[in-house]
């Protein structure tokens, strides 16, 4: 490659474009002109989008009404003891005529999936066992509040 003899590691990466070392292979010289520094700084909004959240939970809103094991469960921020409380997360999809489903306890870290004919009775199921207080949870990673990567 370009004037070397042999193999030469920069002029390789050059040539895959990874790099851009000045006399090997593949080199680009940077664009001449106006180079823009500008930063923008991240700031938050301000009006109704930056409203504090209310620790209680949603408000009523129909179905949860009625189900209220499930609203509990999905809303609580703290343990009876009064220690804080991560709320759950639930993933609901439809697949194959059914609608399947999964609430994260991250707080207890452990999960439990859910399989019903109609949404309704996606969340009427989830309710009662959420009620007797069983159910097959699995053990799940602890949740730290970061996103793993892999």
């Amino acid at each position: 490659m370009q004037g070397h003899e042999g193999w030469c590691g920069l002029c390789y990466t050059n040539r895959k474009g990874r790099t851009n070392a000045s006399g090997h292979y593949g080199y680009r010289a940077p664009p001449r002109g106006q180079r823009s520094n500008h930063v923008v700084a991240i700031t938050r909004r301000s009006g109704p989008n930056n409203a504090v959240v209310p620790t209680g939970g949603p408000g009523p809103d129909g179905i949860l009404d009625q189900l209220l094991s499930l609203r509990e469960f999905l809303t609580a921020t703290e343990f009876a003891d009064g220690t804080i409380r991560v709320v759950p997360t639930v993933l609901l999809y439809a697949e194959g005529g059914y609608w399947k489903g999964r609430i994260q306890d991250r707080a207890e870290s452990a999960e439990l999936w859910h399989t019903a004919d109609t949404l309704s009775g996606w969340f009427i199921g989830l309710d009662t066992i959420l009620g007797m207080g069983n159910g097959g949870w699995r053990a799940t990673e602890p949740f730290n509040g970061k996103r793993r990567r892999k």
